[in-house]
């Protein structure tokens, strides 16, 4: 009995050394593995979120190399330069024709940055009938011309002068300038 007596306090001598070498050593170096774990997988994935976000951007950056003179000419269409406002103007009138009456508000020197830009503000008025208006601010649009359309007003008059069926139209936008 006294044989069982001691077998008991060494393996209960044993299992609290074992239960020690648990809690103050290999629980804390587990610990330590796993944190360790985690931060190299969270690093792992900052720099390959990284690298991808790196090579969308050389990738974005190549495509505008390649696609940089055509931008440039897109640009230097949509853009009024000081040397080409009659050219404007006189689009502007072309694309209103002789069947349209149309007045034109448009200072080249009240230039106010917009965006980043400088932007002249435009009132253009006319008078036709509904379809020619229509089409009027079709051409306005689909130009090369970047012409920002803030207000389109079109409006009948309530007694017509004549038989015509006539429309008021409106249009205030600003254009982009050097």
């Amino acid at each position: 009995m006294i044989l069982a007596k001691k077998h008991f306090i060494y393996l209960a001598i044993f299992g609290l050394f074992l239960m020690t070498t648990y809690v103050f050593l290999l629980a804390p170096a587990v610990s330590g593995l796993h944190d360790k774990h985690n931060f190299i997988r969270s690093w792992t994935e900052e720099i390959s979120t990284g690298y991808i976000k790196q090579s969308s951007l050389v990738k974005v950056t190549r495509e505008l190399e390649r696609y940089e003179e055509e931008i440039n000419s897109i640009y230097d269409k949509a853009i009024i330069r000081d040397e080409n406002t009659l050219d404007f103007i006189k689009f502007l009138e072309e694309i209103g024709g002789t069947d349209l009456e149309q007045t034109i508000a448009f200072d080249a020197n009240q230039k106010t940055v917009y965006n980043g830009l400088a932007g002249i503000p435009i009132e253009i008025k006319t008078e036709s009938t509904l379809k020619r208006s229509l089409q009027y601010v079709h051409d306005l649009e689909s130009s090369d011309y970047y012409v920002e359309i803030r207000s389109l007003t079109i409006e009948r008059p309530r007694f017509p002068e004549d038989a015509r069926p006539q429309v008021h139209t409106t249009i205030v936008g600003l254009v982009y300038s050097n």
